[in-house]
This record gives structure tokens, sequence and C-alpha cells, in this order.
């Protein structure tokens, strides 16, 4: 045989031995193919921040809900919130549809029940007292005028209450409530203390007599907020505030106590009756 046909004949058993059985089995394999890598997200250069998704917006009407820094840190103090009795029913729009059916009634489920004409009562005569006034009358009865801690009689004549170890933080003149900011060299940036206005001995509220309401307290002065206001309406004078006294004011925190304002039963004459004594009058 010539030497170039045997070459080539060597070369094809070559190839039938050792190439077609692997291509064989390449093609009967059912291992799948490997996938691709996933693409990597952008690496970040330096200084720059990720990408996140912009924050919800709030439309306007929700926004004017939302407190806000600006704001007031306290009520008008003369305007007192209105009670609601607990039998009222509140009062249909007047825009509401007309749901009764043509030539009947409407179902009794949809009838709104009428206020009786008793329960409507008539406000009585107001009486607008001055603090010094009304101060006067409710400490001569047994109620008692203090800072929290406070010492001593607690009747507002000189009540006074001492927060740290040999310090005054508090006290009570008449109708005046002082709460002394810390000295410079502190570290407490500022002081703060609950007063009681018109309680007895525990703090507690005490109930005017029959027929009285309380509809205004009026407050002067800065830095001070309700801790327990009454509603308009309540059967109660007394109220509490809290006084707060920083070390960069130019001056301690003074709020006077300027007056309120009574309801009573038809035909009274004399506000001095709207006030129980819790003790016998000195």
């Amino acid at each position: 045989m010539p030497p170039r046909h045997f070459s080539r004949a060597l070369a094809l058993a070559i190839f039938g031995c050792v190439c077609l059985p692997a291509m064989t089995r390449a093609l009967e394999d059912p291992t799948p193919a490997p996938a691709p890598a996933p693409e990597l997200a952008p690496i970040p250069k330096p200084g720059t921040k990720p990408e996140t998704a912009p924050p919800p917006t709030v439309p306007a009407e929700a926004a004017d809900a939302l407190p806000s820094s600006e704001m007031p840190v306290r009520p008008d103090s003369s305007l007192l919130p209105e009670e609601v009795p607990a039998d009222s029913t509140p009062a249909e729009p007047a825009d509401a549809p007309d749901t009764t059916p043509p030539g009947g009634t409407a179902p009794g489920s949809s009838l709104a029940p009428s206020p009786a004409a008793s329960k409507t009562s008539e406000r009585g005569p107001l009486f607008r007292v001055p603090g010094e006034q009304a101060w006067n009358t409710a400490r001569a009865l047994g109620y008692c005028f203090t800072p929290e801690g406070g010492s001593g009689k607690r009747d507002g004549v000189h009540t006074t209450a001492a927060q740290y170890p040999n310090f005054l933080t508090s006290e009570i003149h008449g109708t005046q409530l002082t709460q002394i900011k810390p000295p410079v060299t502190w570290a407490l940036a500022s002081t703060s203390n609950v007063f009681y206005l018109f309680c007895d001995a525990s703090h507690n509220a005490v109930k005017l007599n029959p027929g009285w309401k309380i509809r205004g307290i009026q407050l002067q002065g800065p830095e001070w907020e309700w801790v327990a206001c009454p509603r308009s309406g309540a059967n109660t004078a007394s109220f509490s505030v809290r006084l707060h006294a920083r070390k960069e004011a130019p001056t301690h925190t003074k709020v006077t106590f300027a007056g309120l304002t009574l309801e009573g039963p038809p035909g009274a004459k004399d506000w001095r009756a709207a006030f129980p004594a819790l003790k016998a009058a000195r």
C-alpha cells in the first residue's frame, strides 16, 4: 500500500476510535448547559450616593393637618373646649339626600330621634371673675394652690417647692406662678414643674356647687402648657399647668392667673356661691 494511502487510513481509524465516541456522548448527555451569569449592577463611583426610590408625596390637604413646628405651644387660655353632653345626637348635614320614599315614610332605622324639649336648657348668667378675687375666695374656703412638691400650707400665699437640694425651683405668690431657671454653672438646660390651682389637698379636682359651670380660664405669660384643662361646661374650676424655665432665657418664667368665667344657674346673683367650702372659712 502506498505510504500516503496508509497515513489516510490510519487517521480515519484514530478518528473513529477516539473522537466519534466523545461526540456521541456529548449529544446524549442530558445535563443542561450552565446559565449565563446575571448582569451585575454598576458599581457607584466614589463619592456618589446609590439611587433610591423618591419619598412618597403627601397631598396638600393632608399636609395641612400634620403637626408643624410653627404650631402654637399652648392654646388660648381664655377659651376652653366645649363639653359635649352625653345625650346629645349629631346633627344631620344640611345637604343630606332625602331618602324618604314617595308617598310613604322612611324606615325606622334611618330616623334620627328628635331631642326632647326638656333636655334643652338655657344658659345661666355669666360671671367674669378677676384672678385675685377668685384666688382669695377659694383660698379662704380651703382650696390649694401649689406646685408639685409644695411645702407649707399650700394655699398660694407663699407656697414653694425645691426640686433639687438647697435650690428653690417653683413658687406661687397669690395669682403669680414662678418657675426658676437653672444657674449658668449647672449642666441642666432647664427646669419645669406642674402647678395645681383650685384643687384639694391631694391635688384632686373639686366639683362646683350644683348648677355652676366653668366657661373660661385666663392665664398670662410664656412657657406654659396645660396638664389638666376642664372643658367648657364642666362642673369644676380645678386645673393644672406645667411651667418651663430655660437657662438661656433672660428671666425666670412668670405666669399670672388673670381670672376665670363662671356660668351660674338661672337666677344666680353671686359667683361666690359656686365654690363649696372644703373647710370653715377663715
